[in-house]
């Protein structure tokens, strides 16, 4: 009896680093293999993606994708400090918007016969922040818009439905957030001064890969003039995407960090007061 009821007792797994990755991030071993078909070859993976459990072999796409960038954005409140090339680069952001808040909070003061107030801001502290609040806030601002263009894109060469429209996009971008995760580091690295040349080659290579992805993936049975014109298109418009999500979160990132470290006469700005 000891023997029956042992054998009807659940199988325990054992649990180890796999279950981790997937319990903090969502991405484990299978999500890894699925990364490295997308660079191998990313046909077999559309071709997964048009089934509903993308063949029981990969990771689904948007999972790959918000996996990652949980990752970026964790590491990003790790590395983003106040000798960082990125904080350097929101200085002058911070610096600007400051000046621009303390002429139409003095300018409404004197509309109203009151005195000019001493307006200061913590320049460090603020492009901290708002280096990893834009970063926090951006997979939520992209997310959006990719649902928008799964709407609108539709040339994919066959019929699909929006839900597999959307896994194609999202598979599309996962070459190019994978280079983002390990390029990333080199923001460790580089100087302030050549930040900004860094993030331009950054994203160069990022829309290329997206071109390339499409090139290989999705588009690859077509003949070469319409892959290559329709890997065009739909680079173009993820490239606007990432410009729509960027701005999206860095707005939002702009209003919150600012005022939250901008005094008024040596007090905490209050939030009705923000002009």
């Amino acid at each position: 009896m000891t023997d029956n009821h042992s054998q009807n007792q659940p199988k325990l797994n054992k649990i180890g680093f796999d279950n981790l990755l997937e319990d903090i991030f969502g991405l484990n071993i299978r999500a890894l293999k699925t990364i490295g078909v997308m660079f191998r070859k990313p046909v077999d993976y559309f071709k997964a993606a048009r089934t509903p459990e993308w063949e029981d072999k990969y990771t689904p796409s948007f999972r790959v994708w918000f996996g990652i960038m949980a990752i970026l954005v964790a590491l990003n409140f790790i590395y983003n400090n106040d000798k960082s090339a990125m904080t350097a680069a929101y200085q002058g952001m911070v610096e600007q918007l400051a000046t621009q808040f303390e002429h139409a909070h003095n300018a409404a003061n004197v509309k109203n016969g009151q005195p000019p107030d001493i307006i200061d801001v913590d320049i460090d502290k603020a492009a901290i922040d708002m280096g990893k609040w834009a970063m926090v806030y951006y997979p939520f601002a992209y997310i959006p818009f990719m649902a928008l263009a799964g709407i609108f894109v539709r040339f994919w060469g066959r019929s699909l439905t929006y839900v597999t429209r959307l896994r194609y996009l999202f598979a599309v971008t996962i070459p190019g957030v994978a280079f983002m995760f390990v390029s990333t580091f080199l923001v460790l690295v580089v100087s302030a001064r050549y930040f900004l040349w860094l993030t331009a080659v950054m994203f160069l290579i990022v829309v290329a890969l997206d071109f390339i992805t499409s090139y290989r993936g999705p588009f690859r049975d077509m003949p070469r003039s319409k892959r290559q014109l329709r890997s065009a298109a739909l680079t173009t418009i993820l490239l606007f995407v990432y410009l729509f999500g960027s701005m999206a979160a860095t707005f939002p990132a702009m209003i919150k960090t600012v005022g939250d470290n901008i005094t008024v006469n040596g007090e905490p700005l209050k939030r009705g007061n923000e002009t």
